[in-house]
């Protein structure tokens, strides 16, 4: 399973990227690829924020919530 970056890191990226660097040189100075400074700098060019907001958590729903735990 792939580790999702951090929100901080993502903003750092935003930064770097308005700054002037290239993303090549984001992604040697984050350790990060070159495809993920792409794909965080097109999802804050498009919807203004760093995490897509469309993208939902996956998995099966909770039954319960913490009301009904009560």
């Amino acid at each position: 399973m792939v580790k999702s970056l951090s929100e901080d890191l993502r903003w750092r990226i935003i930064y770097c990227q308005a700054e002037g660097f290239t993303q090549n040189e984001i992604a040697k100075r984050m350790y990060v690829s070159e495809a993920t400074v792409n794909k965080v700098c097109r999802i804050f060019k498009k919807w203004g924020c760093v995490k897509d907001p469309f993208i939902c958590r996956v998995g099966r729903r909770k039954i319960f919530t913490t009301q009904d735990m009560r």
